[in-house]
């Protein structure tokens, strides 16, 4: 059903003045921003192990914002799956909000294991930097909520991810992610996360710096680009000579 069918249709039911404004402003964004119809989940075989990572050479995935379960974010899945088979590839770096619409140890299956099926089934990593619906971190407050804090150690205990800031190595590249919500650099622990980072930069001797987040310092899109990020984060980055900063957040 296109847009226009599609307000058309519900206008004729419930009176196409407010209904119009009301679909055009809040109802269909979050459709297709977010993704609320259902899809079947890829279903492909792949060899395990078919990557290759040296001393100079390393393939990974980005990926944000994935966490509906709904019919874009499966089709993005498949994908994922078709290139691995022609361009494969070990990591997949997930840049926050990997799950939407309720607990992600309930919709864990939806959300993440009945798409990335045939990416798990061939061994490929996932590593999580933890976003705004990731715990429910909507709220701008200075601390994380009980219920948020339980939800981040869900999924890093699912992923396997080792916390909410940390960093990796894969051939070439040091990857450094980090907890961009509001209570993750402005909150109490804000300046240890960014002791961390700074340190972590600095101790890094490998070829690449990668730093991976959620909210990006710089967009101009939707959400737009994040201030307070931009003046805690980017002096760090630029005097320890980061090569590449991933974000999410804007669903472009």
């Amino acid at each position: 059903m296109s847009r226009r069918q599609f307000l058309a249709a519900t206008g004729g039911a419930l009176g196409a003045a407010a209904t119009g404004v009301l679909l055009t402003d809040h109802v269909w964004p979050l459709l297709s921003r977010e993704d609320l119809i259902p899809g079947a989940a890829p279903e492909l075989d792949l060899t395990p192990g078919t990557w290759t990572t040296t001393s100079d050479r390393v393939s990974f995935v980005a990926l944000g914002d994935n966490g509906s379960g709904g019919r874009q974010a499966m089709a993005v899945a498949e994908r994922m799956a078709r290139t691995y088979r022609h361009s494969p590839f070990g990591l997949v770096a997930l840049l926050g909000d990997i799950c939407y619409y309720g607990n992600f140890a309930r919709r864990f299956d939806d959300v993440f294991a009945r798409p990335m099926a045939p990416l798990l089934g061939a061994g490929v990593g996932f590593e999580l930097a933890i976003g705004n619906h990731d715990g429910d971190l909507r709220q701008r407050n200075l601390r994380h909520s009980d219920d948020g804090l339980a939800e981040i150690e869900a999924e890093l205990e699912l992923l396997g991810t080792p916390g909410r800031f940390y960093s990796t190595s894969h051939g070439p590249v040091d990857l450094f992610y980090l907890d961009s919500s509001v209570p993750g650099l402005f909150g109490d622990a804000a300046p240890q996360q960014l002791e961390w980072l700074d340190d972590a930069l600095a101790s890094s001797t490998n070829q690449w710096k990668v730093v991976l987040l959620h909210h990006p310092p710089y967009s101009s899109g939707r959400h737009g680009s994040t201030p307070g990020s931009r003046v805690y984060l980017e002096p760090i980055i630029r005097r320890r000579h980061v090569d590449l900063v991933l974000a999410g957040h804007d669903h472009h």
